[in-house]
């Protein structure tokens, strides 16, 4: 056999060359296929990983009809499991109550795992633990456990903050007057105690409840984000101490869909398009102008430990083509934003470190009214979040290129020059501060190649700081543009 050798400085080139045509997030082992038997209507829902074992993950998913367009009424009725990090899959039933829907899941380990589902429609709810690797699921409403069969109860949140201890956040029963309807446990969800009202903010008014799976936790501390439909501003309710005492925060918000912390003082809400920032724990939080795609209406989690650092996923709004939704990052708290990728519908994300993270979605544009295509998969991240943007040196090479003047402009009128070597098919957008598209414009070869340049007449729009996005076959540019 002919021996080849290579010298490490070509080993190493191409690694890196490897690295950067690398996808970020990247479908596991074999989860959703024929030999699953989870079928080609299944949508994923929730990912988690187990509290006391990050090689266990569990994800819930449901089957539609393949004839309903669009995509509604999934019954979230399968689980399936890795317990060696995504290589290996099995698959079982999720026994949940009759019109229920599920609302979180928590994976301890392999074989212990908790599922919160609500009445939709009627109320009420439930929590359901398995102890035998997902064969059976126990309802835990009754005597010394949770008790979502009163008159007005609706479990909204869960968490664990370890294989002992949990929380479940419900709304004020009864409802319209009574104090929120929080249980604790110790045990590893054997009993459970309702939290005493004196321990608890009152409620603002009668319209003010907690949100679906808008929960996050640290330690010991956990957050969960309100709604107020009685006309005031949503607030945070924070624990740290894992539940048995709670204060609340103001925000600038209605309702609060996200709420994620990298540590116990910096974090973000969310009520897409909208974000703002804490660095108080959650006592107060500042909106914040950010430029940049911000894809959050599915989901939004902090990198732990990471400052600044959080990953959204959704669309953009207007959405026009499949490029328009997938996954961004910030490493600024929120200043900035970036696509990690695109085409792919990132329903659910846990984020256990900078080095792991999972994901659940598929192909599907909701938007567009689409059914579930055949993209479906848990994806886990193929490097750090903290490398996830590898094209910056091209992005870079592209912002140095561009050339926009006047920029201020006093009218709305820019001129945006490209190098020859960049004449190829280009699209330009704008955004504004809130990362909606206010202007797009296709590139064809006549325009690209103007001899004074390439007019943009943004004179419609506001006096304000907008990005211009550029888009090659190199990479993607961005200027910022300001019209005064």
């Amino acid at each position: 056999m002919k021996r080849i050798v290579l010298s490490l400085a070509l080993l190493g080139a191409l690694v890196s060359q490897k690295a950067a045509a690398q996808a970020f997030w990247t479908p596991q082992n074999n989860v959703y296929n024929t030999a699953t038997g989870l079928g080609n209507g299944f949508r994923l829902a929730y990912v988690s990983v187990g509290v006391a074992n990050s090689n266990v993950v569990w994800a819930v998913g449901g089957d539609l009809p393949p004839t309903t367009t669009p995509p509604t009424n999934y019954t979230f009725n399968k689980w399936a499991k890795s317990t060696d990090g995504g290589a290996t899959w099995t698959k079982g039933d999720l026994q949940i109550g009759t019109g229920y829907t599920v609302g979180q899941f928590v994976a301890i380990d392999a074989n212990t795992a908790f599922v919160m589902s609500y009445g939709a429609t009627t109320g009420g709810g439930e929590v359901r633990r398995t102890t035998d690797g997902g064969a059976t699921w126990v309802n835990l409403n009754g005597a010394n456990q949770v008790n979502f069969t009163l008159a007005g109860s609706f479990p909204d949140a869960m968490t664990f903050f370890d294989a002992n201890n949990g929380v479940v956040f419900g709304d004020p029963q009864p409802a319209g007057t009574g104090p929120f309807q929080v249980y604790t446990t110790s045990n590893g969800g054997n009993t459970w105690t309702r939290v005493p009202a004196a321990n608890l903010p009152t409620p603002a008014n009668a319209d003010e409840y907690a949100l679906v799976g808008s929960i996050d936790r640290i330690g010991s501390t956990v957050w969960v984000g309100g709604t107020n439909q009685g006309g005031g501003n949503a607030r945070v309710f924070k624990s740290t101490d894992m539940g048995l005492t709670w204060t609340a925060g103001s925000t600038p918000f209605p309702d609060i869909s996200n709420v994620n912390f990298t540590n116990a003082t910096n974090g973000m809400v969310s009520s897409a398009p909208d974000i703002a920032v804490s660095n108080n724990g959650g006592t107060s939080f500042t909106p914040v102008s950010y430029t940049g795609p911000f894809y959050g209406q599915y989901d939004v989690e902090a990198v732990p430990g990471v400052a600044g650092t959080f990953v959204a996923s959704g669309y953009r709004d207007p959405l026009t083509t499949a490029n328009d939704y997938g996954t961004v990052i910030t490493r600024n708290s929120g200043q900035t934003w970036r696509q990690i990728d695109s085409t792919i519908v990132r329903y659910d994300i846990e984020i256990v470190s900078d080095a792991l993270g999972y994901a659940v979605g598929n192909n599907t544009n909701p938007a567009a009214g689409q059914n579930p295509g055949t993209n479906r998969a848990v994806y886990r991240n193929s490097r750090p979040f903290t490398q996830a943007i590898l094209s910056a040196r091209n992005e870079a090479k592209n912002t140095l290129a561009l050339s926009v003047y006047p920029n201020p402009s006093r009218d709305g009128i820019f001129t945006l020059e490209l190098p020859r070597a960049n004449r190829e098919q280009k699209d330009v957008r704008v955004f504004d501060a809130l990362g909606r598209e206010v202007f797009r414009r296709q590139l064809n070869a006549t325009s690209a190649t103007a001899a004074n340049g390439l007019p943009l007449d943004l004179s419609s729009l506001k006096a304000g700081v907008y990005t211009l996005e550029l888009t090659t076959t190199d990479g993607t540019g961005r200027q910022k543009l300001v019209i005064e």
